[in-house]
């Protein structure tokens, strides 16, 4: 096991324990991932990746996002309670980014003072969905690459994690462009968590004011990251030493403290992570089966949806859009990242399998009829729509992976690697496959076959 991923085991493991309670498990393989929220917060954080935190009012949302970024940064709990970016319809972009130092305009110098948020290693955002759309595109950029601008001033300290959250009942995620939605790795869901739970919630938040919050050093930091005097670079030098003190206050609540440069060998690690066979093949057939339509070629939003009957088992005949390579790099990040965490040697199948809902839920748009024929047969495990239709579909996508896709797949490999192996039918078999690849209704066996035949 890494030892650098042992740290973050204990950091969940004591955090859950004392400071939240999180009773979602989620299984991988074969193996239960307690916690799993707030593993994949943690993960969220290695990666640098997004993620939308949805959930009732007062279920928890903000709440873990802050503690794993307390924890991951060695930094105060109620500075980023302090530092979380309010969402609501008259929120302006001088309060959420920058704005202007007017004591600077009779000078002839038009100096930016950015938000101390921005200065952080997690960048928390509060009620997301009650920004307007056009307030929301005022982040893309900074979602996506790092860089934030405001008039000709800019800021970038490298890509970090975003955590945002949405309640249900803010007319659901509607209120979310596609592009926007997109930006985001994962979407998660805090929920109840069960009346026996109620006293360690009550006890896990008198715990967080006890141990994780320093309002002193809050103050000193927030002051700091004012100070005009200082440049962008002072000011996170002066949060790094910060750090360093606010550290050993986490080790006397059991917490390990992970640097910067130990995050950035923990991800070098998870990407370097390989794919078994199988799940390469099967992470494959996401990809095609969302984003390869019979009828119009590839899958657009902008077309009728799919009804041929050649699309009908397949996955893009029960979605309005397809996958971005957002979508698809984000699940095979997760997956190699849950897949370390739990000691695996190579990403398996079931790993793809665990994490993929949470990168599809919030991403497609799915049909009426198929939200229809879901419905009636009940929340496979009580989760909200989007990501129980994708744990439904990716279901469906399995039983064509096992029918259709391996049987003709393992036989393309062995004639191309080992064609000696083979006997004459089956050669002939091949063969066939290759003349009549036009016809074959799975998208990835097409492709495979096409890339073949044309070199």
């Amino acid at each position: 096991m890494h030892e650098i991923m042992k740290k973050v085991q204990n950091n969940i493991a004591v955090q859950c324990s004392n400071y939240y309670v999180d009773r979602k498990t989620e299984k991988a393989e074969t193996i239960a991932v307690p916690h799993f929220n707030t593993t994949m917060l943690y993960l969220s954080c290695i990666l640098n990746e997004n993620v939308l935190l949805c959930g009732e009012p007062g279920f928890g949302k903000t709440t873990d996002a802050r503690l794993v970024a307390s924890i991951s940064t060695s930094l105060p709990y109620d500075l980023y309670d302090s530092c979380k970016i309010k969402g609501h319809p008259e929120q302006t972009e001088e309060k959420t980014q920058a704005r202007l130092d007017f004591g600077e305009l009779p000078l002839g110098r038009e100096t930016v003072i950015w938000q101390i948020a921005w200065f952080l290693d997690v960048i928390i955002m509060d009620e997301f969905k009650r920004f307007p759309k056009g307030k929301q595109e005022t982040f893309m950029d900074a979602m996506d690459t790092g860089w934030s601008t405001y008039l000709n001033d800019s800021v970038y300290f490298g890509k970090r994690p975003f955590f945002a959250t949405a309640n249900h009942g803010d007319d659901g995620l509607a209120t979310m462009d596609e592009a926007i939605r997109d930006r985001f790795a994962i979407s998660l869901e805090m929920g109840y968590a069960g009346a026996l739970s109620a006293e360690r919630i009550v006890r896990a938040r008198d715990n967080v004011r006890r141990d994780l919050c320093n309002n002193g050093m809050t103050a000193a930091i927030r002051a700091a990251l004012q100070d005009k005097k200082k440049s962008k670079d002072g000011k996170r030098q002066s949060l790094d030493k910060m750090a360093d003190e606010f550290s050993t206050q986490l080790r006397a609540a059991g917490f390990e403290r992970v640097t910067a440069a130990e995050r950035d060998a923990l991800r070098a690690s998870i990407l370097s992570m390989h794919l078994e066979p199988e799940a390469r093949v099967f992470y494959n057939c996401i990809d095609s089966e969302l984003n390869s339509s019979p009828t119009y070629g590839v899958k657009r939003s902008c077309d009728p949806p799919e009804e041929s009957t050649h699309a009908k088992k397949l996955a893009v005949s029960k979605t309005r859009n397809g996958l971005s390579p957002r979508g698809t790099a984000a699940i095979l990040e997760y997956a190699q990242a849950i897949a370390l965490f739990l000691g695996s040697k190579k990403v398996q199948k079931g790993h793809i399998m665990a994490v993929a809902p949470y990168v599809l839920g919030h991403r497609l748009q799915f049909t009426d009829t198929y939200k229809g024929e879901t419905s009636n047969k009940g929340r496979l495990q009580g989760e909200m729509e989007g990501t129980d239709c994708s744990r439904r579909l990716l279901l469906d996508i399995d039983a064509n992976y096992q029918q259709a896709v391996m049987p003709s797949f393992e036989l393309i490999y062995t004639a191309v690697t080992r064609p000696q192996e083979l006997t004459k039918q089956q050669l002939a078999e091949f063969e066939e496959l290759k003349q009549n690849r036009t016809k074959i209704d799975h998208p990835f066996i097409r492709e495979v076959l096409e890339a073949i035949t044309n070199g």
